[in-house]
């Protein structure tokens, strides 16, 4: 897309839309997470540049998601080909932990005593809370 050639009518529309959400605003902040996920797909079918440009946004900002979103669909990817070579006799994978619920702690317990609570995570990670 030359600078010369108009708009495509989507990148039209999703530039509209961010005139209008930049002239509503009450004060200055990020563009929504809805306009940043429109503005990506129009980068992934025109290019970062140009759809930067047609949508008057910042072109670091939008190349960034873009990198990342094409980052989530590899690792997507990956894990469904991951998946569909694992053996079958294999264990299902379990859910993810969201959520740890720890039993009550006395409110007045000794000054002394200090409780820890250290979780890891299978790749190393580890976060560690000291009362």
């Amino acid at each position: 897309m030359s600078q010369r050639q108009a708009i495509p009518p989507e990148m039209a529309r999703l530039a509209k839309q961010i005139a209008t959400w930049r002239a509503e605003r009450e004060r200055f902040g990020p563009m929504p997470a809805k306009l940043w996920s429109e503005a990506v797909e129009l980068a992934e079918q025109y290019e970062v540049g140009p759809t930067a440009r047609g949508l008057k946004i910042d072109f670091g900002g939008l190349k960034q998601r873009v990198e990342r979103a094409r980052e989530e669909q590899e690792s997507v990817a990956a894990e469904a080909t991951s998946a569909a070579t694992t053996d079958e006799r294999s264990l299902p994978e379990e859910e993810p932990v969201r959520f740890v619920e720890l039993p009550d702690v006395p409110l007045m317990a000794p000054a002394s005593t200090e409780t820890t609570v250290e979780v890891t995570h299978p790749d190393g990670a580890a976060m560690t809370a000291r009362r």
